[in-house]
């Protein structure tokens, strides 16, 4: 085990002069700042400062804004499992189960530190470009545009966030955990997706599967579910709010119990693909 976290760790230090992995988190970070600053503006426009994490939890929630930031998951991971001319001695050496667990564990940790880097790029843009404050209350902004959902935030920000049950039932800090976790896994799960098709294929088709997977999550999200419940989305899983909206039969625990057993499923999956290698 400790192994293969090593030979994870190892992949990443490859990231500072990988500018395939540069672009992505460039790309993550404006998408971000882009997204998130509408919410600043209406802050501003009430005249309340803001939590300093609560517009990295507005992008993690809003569908609309998380379908732009996935992007750069999808960038960091697109060539997943990552093989290049050294890998076939790699699988001799290490013998296939632990090479798939190292690009796994990789995946895992590629995706919750893209995601806390996404955190602390709100974070910094919120301190910079806004008034804010560091507590376990939600802002007066947010109670406004969650509980009384003002219609001149959405005519004249283009801002909309109706989950005053969500902010009812966590705090800032619990919420700020919450969208880390949601945003990483549904990432991690696509990932694997694409490293799934890529080893089967033997072709680089992986993350047009991730990007139909990811489009279509998104348009259930938006329309209703087309005639399917919105549990059965995995968009609607990656966005928190979701299990806390009454009516969506959605639950944290089961929807985290079914992706490890999708993982373990892709998994054996991969390593019975690697036979073409």
């Amino acid at each position: 085990m400790s192994r293969t976290i090593k030979t994870a760790i190892l992949h990443l230090t490859s990231w500072r002069h990988d500018p395939r992995v540069i672009m992505s988190l460039l790309f993550g970070g404006v998408l971000c700042c882009r997204n998130g600053y509408s919410y600043l503006q209406y802050s501003d426009f009430y005249g309340s400062p803001v939590q300093l994490f609560e517009m990295y939890i507005v992008n993690g929630s809003l569908g609309l804004s998380f379908i732009g930031c996935f992007l750069g998951y999808l960038m960091l991971m697109s060539n997943a499992p990552f093989i290049n001319e050294l890998s076939p001695y790699e699988i001799v050496r290490s013998g296939k189960k632990r090479w798939i667990d190292a690009k796994i564990t990789y995946v895992f940790l590629g995706c919750f530190i893209y995601s806390l880097f996404m955190l602390v790029v709100s974070c910094l843009f919120t301190f910079f470009m806004g008034k804010s404050f560091v507590s376990a209350t939600w802002s007066d902004s947010m109670s406004e545009l969650a509980i009384r959902q003002p219609l001149y935030a959405i005519k004249s920000f283009h801002l909309s966030f109706p989950y005053k049950e969500y902010i009812s039932a966590v705090n800032p800090y619990m919420a700020t955990v919450l969208t880390v976790i949601c945003n990483s896994m549904y990432a991690v799960i696509l990932s694997l997706i694409i490293m799934t098709v890529n080893l089967i294929s033997s072709r680089n088709l992986g993350w047009l599967v991730a990007s139909i997977l990811h489009v279509w999550g998104y348009a259930v999200f938006v329309n209703g579910g087309f005639w399917l419940p919105f549990r059965y989305s995995l968009f609607c899983h990656a966005l928190p709010v979701w299990y806390f909206m009454p009516g969506t039969g959605m639950s944290i625990v089961g929807s985290l119990a079914f992706s490890v057993a999708l993982i373990l499923i892709l998994r054996e999956i991969c390593i019975y693909s690697l036979r073409k290698i």
